[in-house]
C-alpha cells in the first residue's frame, strides 16, 4: 500500500461517528454547477474550457444501457467514493449498491459499501440504548452525544441522535438482543462477503481526502482550502459530481489484500461478539461492542489513509 503521513487518529466511541468523520469535506450544494452539468450525459467535461471533470449517474446509465456494466459499476462506486461525506452517506451507500447490482465484484464498492452498511446499521444508537446502557456504557452515549452536537454538521447529528423510523427506545436487554441479533448481525455477515470479494479483487486503489479524517473533531477543517469536488442532485437525472484537479486531488490509495484483511479480520471480531451475545444467559456487553466496532473503523481509517 502506498504510505503517506499518519494523521493523529481520534478514537471514535461508536462507527457511525468514525465513520462519517473520515469523510472528505466535499461540497454538496445544488446550483454550484448551474446548468453545465445538463451537458455532462455522454462526455467527462462541462466544456473545453471547463477543465472539472464530471462523473455522474446519467453516464453510468448510458454505459449499462451499452452493456458495459464493469464500467458502469465502476462509475457509480467513483459517485459513492465522491459522496462519502456526512452529508451523503446515504446517498453514498445507495452509489455502491447501484456499482454491485451492474457488476457484484466491483472492489471499491464491495470495500466502502460494507463499511457504510455497518455505519448505517448503528444509526440512531444513542435514543436507542440510552434507557437501557448502564455505567460505561451511558457515559460512551454521552460521549457520542456530545461528539455529535460538537461537529457541527446537522446531518450527522440527526442520523446519531434521531431514533430509526417506526423505532421506540429499548426499555431491557432482551430487545437489545433481539435487535442485534436480527438487525445489526445480518448487516456484518453481509459486509463480510463484500469484503471477501474485495480481497479477492486487490489490489485497488481508492481516492479519497484523508487529511480531512478528523473533521468531526474539528469542524473548522471543512471549509479550510479549496474543495476539489462538487456534487449536485439532479430530479431527474440523479447524482452529478464535478471534480476540479486544479484544486489539488488525494493521492489514491493502493489497498492490498492485507489490508483488506485487516478491516475483515476486525468485523469479524465484532460480528463474533453478536453472536456471543445471542446467547440468553448472556447479556449484550454494549461497551465491548462498541470498542469492537470502533476498533474495525480504525483499521478502515489506517486503510484509507494509506498507512
Amino acid at each position: 500500500m502506498n504510505r503517506r503521513p499518519a494523521l493523529s487518529p481520534w478514537v471514535f466511541a461508536v462507527p457511525v461517528v468514525a465513520f462519517l468523520a473520515a469523510a472528505p469535506a466535499c461540497t454538496n450544494r445544488v446550483g454550484r454547477l448551474g446548468g453545465a452539468a445538463s451537458s455532462s450525459r455522454a462526455g467527462t467535461r462541462v466544456s473545453a474550457n471547463d477543465l472539472r471533470i464530471i462523473v455522474s449517474e446519467p453516464q453510468a446509465v448510458e454505459l449499462a444501457e451499452r452493456e458495459s456494466p464493469e464500467q458502469a459499476a465502476s462509475r457509480y462506486a467513483r459517485l459513492g467514493e465522491l459522496l462519502l461525506l456526512p452529508e451523503g452517506l446515504l446517498h453514498s451507500d445507495n452509489m455502491f449498491d447501484k456499482a454491485l447490482a451492474s457488476d457484484p465484484r466491483n472492489a471499491k464498492a464491495c470495500f466502502y459499501g460494507a463499511l457504510t452498511k455497518i455505519a448505517i446499521a448503528f444509526a440512531g444508537a444513542v435514543p436507542l440504548l440510552e434507557r437501557v446502557a448502564v455505567d460505561d456504557e451511558a457515559e460512551a452515549l454521552a460521549s457520542i452525544r456530545r461528539t455529535a452536537d460538537r461537529a457541527g454538521i446537522p446531518e450527522l447529528r440527526a442520523l446519531i441522535k434521531t431514533l430509526p423510523r417506526g423505532r421506540s427506545p429499548f426499555e431491557n436487554r432482551e430487545q437489545v438482543r433481539s435487535h442485534l441479533d436480527d438487525e445489526v448481525l445480518p448487516v456484518l455477515l453481509d459486509s463480510l462477503r463484500r469484503l471477501e470479494r474485495a480481497h479477492a479483487r486487490a489490489p485497488f486503489m481508492l481516492t479519497i481526502d484523508a487529511q480531512r479524517l478528523r473533521v468531526a473533531a474539528n469542524p473548522v477543517t471543512r471549509v479550510l482550502g479549496r474543495s476539489a469536488e462538487d456534487c449536485r442532485l439532479s430530479e431527474g437525472d440523479g447524482w452529478t459530481c464535478a471534480v476540479d484537479p486544479a484544486a489539488g486531488l488525494p493521492e489514491p490509495v493502493t489497498v492490498e489484500p492485507g489490508d483488506v484483511a485487516r478491516v475483515r479480520d476486525a468485523v469479524e471480531a465484532l460480528a463474533d461478539e453478536l453472536r456471543s451475545g445471542s446467547n440468553p444467559e448472556r447479556s449484550p456487553d454494549l461497551a465491548r461492542i462498541f470498542g469492537l466496532a470502533s476498533g474495525a473503523y480504525r483499521e478502515a481509517l489506517a486503510v484509507l489513509d494509506g498507512t
